[in-house]
């Protein structure tokens, strides 16, 4: 879709009205034509001069016929350029609202008012600012400035908040407009639902804080059975026991130690594969 979205229906109207103008303004002239003191005196015309007019009348005839041919294309193209508004604009899957400079909302389209839950009629004339999170504020006076500033699209994310008092994520998308009958700057927003996503990413955020978290606490519960396997390990390379008694003691001592890892290792390929799905 365009910059200019959709398509200007208005525009055929002032065609229409001037042939409507140009009909009226030609029968007022005939009227005048008619009424005049010259035309009323000659009532008796020569066979050459009401064969004259005769012709002048079907030509006219044949005038008002095109004329009338031209009317009908132009209220059939109207009627098409409507209907392509109502598809494009007023049924499109995403929101567009047309900012003034100042920051009014001139124009918005039911998928707007919808996200919004508010009607198109009480968003008319209210800045957008107002449903803008004051925590998003920043945000969206930045990328209006550049807007305006620079001419260039914008791109942000922010909340906006509906007349519920839920808010809801949304993607904007900038462009400078002109309104050809005002001659003055238009800021033209595309709103995106992007609620969805960001929740998703939310609970990805979420998912990866507690597995940070549990491998810090699983690193630390490895180094707890490293200091005894550690000890014993030192004590039988310093002093051989020759007591098959302290060498049982010693062996349950590993056994128990390695058995301790070995569940933690196991717990650690169980997160691995559920990370991996």
């Amino acid at each position: 879709m365009s910059s200019e979205w959709r398509t200007q229906p208005d525009a055929v109207a002032p065609l229409a009205h001037a042939e409507t103008e140009s009909s009226q303004s030609l029968r007022r002239r005939a009227e005048d034509r008619l009424s005049h003191p010259d035309r009323r005196e000659r009532l008796d015309l020569t066979p050459d001069e009401a064969a004259q007019l005769l012709q002048e009348l079907r030509v006219h005839q044949v005038e008002l016929e095109i004329q009338n041919e031209s009317l009908r294309d132009i209220q059939e193209a109207l009627e098409r350029s409507r209907a392509r508004y109502f598809d494009l604009y007023e049924l499109a899957p995403v929101g567009y609202v047309t900012l003034a400079e100042p920051g009014l909302i001139e124009e918005a389209n039911l998928a707007a008012a919808l996200l919004l839950e508010t009607s198109r009629g009480l968003l008319i004339g209210q800045p957008l600012t107002r449903f803008v999170l004051p925590e998003d504020q920043d945000v969206f006076y930045r990328s209006r400035l550049c807007l305006f500033t620079t001419g260039e699209r914008q791109t942000c994310e922010l909340r906006l908040r509906r007349t519920g008092g839920a808010s809801v994520w949304v993607q904007l998308q900038l462009a400078l407009g002109m309104d050809s009958v005002a001659e003055a700057r238009q800021a033209r927003i595309t709103l995106s639902d992007i609620n969805a996503r960001k929740q998703a990413e939310a609970v990805l955020r979420e998912e990866d804080e507690r597995k940070d978290q549990f491998l810090a606490m699983l690193g630390h519960e490895l180094r707890n059975p490293l200091a005894p396997i550690l000890h014993v390990a030192e004590s039988l390379r310093l002093a051989p026991p020759r007591d098959p008694q302290h060498i049982r003691q010693a062996s349950e001592i590993l056994t128990r130690q390695v058995g301790h890892l070995t569940r933690l290792v196991d717990d650690l390929l169980d997160v691995a594969r559920i990370g991996r799905g």
